[in-house]
């Protein structure tokens, strides 16, 4: 509050005379003049409304980045035709004789369609190999069935392991007999699983044969 400049009396600001003696009083410019200092009890809600404000900020930063973490990322999903994923005539060398695909069924969780192949090789060295592909819905039961597979596989026992590097995950089995040897393959790629069969009599390139179609299949997905 200003005072008078004549008396030193109190006055209003938006006061024309002094109250007390009379004197004119300069107009003052309210908007200039500087803000009075904030309480403590002001100071003190400031400081507890800028606490509260960061504490939600924290909550949901620490909301948004576990969410990120515990949520899973959608998983990717083969739709593309089985038969497509199969070798075709000039995959393969002109020794090979293909037969009409089939489709298949097996009991397994998730499991949405399978097809079949036979090939065979005739001749000195004959070759006959049967290929699954199946489609799972999801890559979570694709990888449960593979598991599965394998498993039973060792268990039975017989069969050495080929080294194989195909898919999301794959497993290699060969048998050596007196007439031949049989090379399997197993793989599974997102949501599909494949396996290739291949049986050779007086052969001895089932496993070459066998790991070369599956590569086929493996590009075709």
């Amino acid at each position: 509050m200003p005072f008078c400049p004549n008396c030193g009396h109190k006055v209003d600001v938006t006061a024309r005379f002094c109250e007390n003696c009379g004197q004119i009083l300069p107009v003052l410019n309210i908007s200039s003049m500087p803000p009075p200092p904030p309480t403590v009890v002001e100071m003190k809600a400031r400081h507890r409304s800028l606490k509260i404000i960061i504490f939600f900020v924290v909550i949901v930063f620490i909301t948004v980045m576990l969410f990120g973490i515990l949520t899973p990322a959608p998983q990717q999903f083969v739709t593309k035709p089985l038969s497509d994923m199969l070798p075709e005539r000039d995959d393969l060398s002109t020794e090979w004789i293909m037969k009409n695909a089939t489709t298949v069924s097996i009991s397994a969780t998730g499991f949405i369609e399978g097809i079949k192949l036979d090939i065979v090789k005739p001749g000195l060295g004959a070759e006959a190999a049967t290929i699954n592909i199946y489609r799972f819905d999801s890559s979570d039961n694709a990888r449960v069935y593979f598991d599965g597979v394998i498993s039973g596989l060792k268990a039975k026992g017989g069969y050495k392991e080929v080294a194989t590097k195909l898919g999301d995950k794959s497993y290699g089995a060969f048998l050596q007999f007196l007439m031949g040897e049989i090379t399997r393959i197993y793989v599974i790629r997102l949501n599909i699983f494949y396996d290739v069969r291949l049986a050779g009599y007086l052969s001895i390139e089932t496993r070459e044969d066998a790991i070369y179609i599956a590569k086929i299949i493996d590009r075709k997905i």
